[in-house]
Parts: C-alpha cells; structure tokens; sequence
C-alpha cells in the first residue's frame, strides 16, 4: 500500500503502474468495475460528468484516471463527497490518503 496525504493524487505513472499490478491480473478485458449507488453516484455524476447509475460499469487506466482527476478538482473546491469517492476508488488499487 502506499500512502500520500489526504487529497494527494499519485503521480500518472504510479497510478498506471498500481492500475496493471492490481487489476490486469484479475480482470479478463483489463478494465475497472465500478457500481455506485445513492450518493456515490450522484457525487459522481456531478463531479466526474457521466451517468454512474443502472448498472456496472467498465473503466480503463485512462478513464479512470479521468474521473480521479475530476472528482480531486472537486474536492480541491470543496465537495467532500468528491474526495471520498477519491479515496475509496484509490484504496481498491492500493492507495491510501491519510
């Protein structure tokens, strides 16, 4: 696990690097499942721009780093829910914001 300050992104490469580590050995089609509900997903939906509800839904490195970006922009103007979501999504690849 490696661990950076509260509302720290990793750097593009190590988020990549954790991404390929965590998910490719697990995932047949190499994409991040994501299903959120209730407030996730509308935290989601208006930080991160896309519709998060009805279902899974499949992620790449890039995508995903895309929504990272997004909702740590949210945070940085305010949105707990944002960093949260952050939070949670980097934990299940290894990320931890302390």
């Amino acid at each position: 696990m490696q661990s950076m300050n509260y509302g720290e992104l990793p750097t593009r490469q190590q988020f990549r690097k954790h991404f390929k580590r965590i998910v490719h050995p697990w995932v047949a089609n190499h994409s991040f499942q994501m299903h959120l509900k209730g407030s996730d997903a509308s935290c989601a939906e208006e930080h991160a721009g896309s519709n998060y509800y009805g279902g899974d839904n499949d992620y790449d490195v890039d995508e995903l780093w895309h929504i990272l970006v997004s909702l740590h922009t949210a945070y940085d103007q305010g949105s707990d829910c944002a960093g949260d979501l952050a939070s949670s999504i980097l934990y299940v690849l290894d990320f931890e914001w302390i």
